[in-house]
């Protein structure tokens, strides 16, 4: 008796460990502000590496045309840059939201703004290959399951007294890849006239697993 007590609780440790729910919950917290060097999102990687320049780069394509109102991204995430995007010259021929290996060259592409007819350049990545690693639909899924089961317990552990913020049914993620830990990071912000959140969440690539979720909610003013 005590043998099979022993063996059914050894096995409800090993679903624990390997259920994708056993994760670290960061309520009032951010993955970056766990590393002392401040981040800034968007952050272009170029302004230290030279025009002309051959890179390799693994990161997660997304077709907004985020940069510049006019071209595709490649995001990334790292302890010494922390969230930054790396805007690319064109779109790539594959779905959005994929981990890719790509390389390619530092180009100078010429930018006018129209009202004040000022023309500056500004430094982008021309892909000359890419290699699709993961297209990420099944760790989505993962990601979009679970937010879904916590929400309404996030919603009561990061709202503020007098905030009217909702937290959204239907995320609009943004993912980033963290290439020397080998982990996706999900991401998305939202606000309203007063009041700003943010939710964050930490999968390992290979476990496709959950690690960590972020949440916060601070008044920001109107």
């Amino acid at each position: 008796m005590k043998f099979i007590r022993t063996k059914f609780l050894l096995v409800i440790l090993f679903v624990t460990a390997c259920s994708p729910n056993s994760y670290q919950l960061h309520i009032n917290s951010t993955y970056s502000s766990s590393y002392k060097k401040s981040t800034n999102k968007n952050t272009n990687i170029f302004s230290q590496i030279q025009e002309d320049s051959t890179v390799e780069f693994s990161g997660i394509y997304s077709n907004k045309k985020i940069f510049l109102d006019k071209y595709p991204v490649f995001r990334l995430f790292n302890e010494q840059s922390g969230f930054f995007s790396i805007p690319l010259t064109d779109s790539l021929n594959c779905q959005t939201n994929v981990l890719l290996k790509i390389k390619g060259k530092i180009a100078p592409v010429p930018h006018r703004y129209p009202k004040i007819k000022k023309l500056s350049y500004f430094k982008q990545l021309s892909v000359s290959s890419f290699e699709v690693v993961n297209d990420i639909e099944n760790i989505k899924r993962i990601v979009d399951q679970e937010y879904q089961k916590i929400r309404g317990d996030l919603q009561k552990k990061i709202t503020p007294k007098g905030s009217k913020l909702l937290l959204t049914h239907s995320p609009d993620w943004n993912i980033w890849y963290k290439d020397i830990e080998s982990k996706f990071i999900f991401t998305f912000h939202q606000y309203d006239l007063m009041y700003a959140a943010d939710i964050e969440f930490i999968v390992d690539v290979s476990s496709e697993r959950i690690t960590d979720v972020f949440a916060r909610e601070w008044f920001k003013g109107e």
